[in-house]
């Protein structure tokens, strides 16, 4: 689907035509002037069901407080048997700092969030697109915040990213 307003076009379909190109395959946010030859695309692939290995570090965080995990990193909420562990991004369409986009994108991550009992659940938290929070046992978990920022052509790797999150009780 392509929409058009004042010379701005954006598309978001999988495969379709800018100025004479197709993009296959690929995420593609495109800004072209119609009177002007100047076009900037911010094209992205989503990182791929990236997950954290390895051994996980633990922490006590407080609620209502933001906190940082890195992937396969726990943090268990202080005085209580909830735990939040990071275990990948599933989704980095996040627009790069060094780029003009049309859609700021949206970067994804997995989390596995212990209740009480000891029952797990996996959630995907967004930045942009919902849902940005999720529900466990009366504890709501909120993703505020993805780093490092992307950059065009550079991807970045699993173990440098760093999801900001709070818990509450709402």
């Amino acid at each position: 689907m392509t929409h058009g307003l004042n010379g701005l076009w954006a598309s978001t379909e999988a495969s379709h035509y800018v100025r004479g190109q197709l993009f296959l395959g690929m995420r593609c946010f495109a800004y072209v002037r119609v009177a002007s030859v100047v076009a900037v695309a911010a094209c992205t692939t989503p990182n791929t069901a990236i997950t954290a290995s390895g051994p996980s570090g633990s922490d006590v965080i407080s609620l209502d407080r933001d906190f940082e995990l890195r992937p396969g990193q726990t943090a268990r909420l202080d005085e209580t048997a909830i735990a939040v562990s990071f275990m990948g991004v599933p989704e980095d369409s996040r627009c790069p700092a060094d780029v003009q986009c049309v859609w700021a994108g949206n970067g994804a991550v997995s989390l596995v969030v212990t209740d009480g009992t000891g029952a797990k659940s996996t959630v995907i938290l967004n930045t942009t697109l919902s849902p940005r929070s999720a529900t466990v046992s009366g504890y709501e978990i909120g993703f505020t915040g993805l780093k490092p920022d992307p950059k065009q052509g550079s991807p970045i790797p699993l173990a440098n990213y760093v999801a900001t999150l709070r818990v509450t009780r709402p």
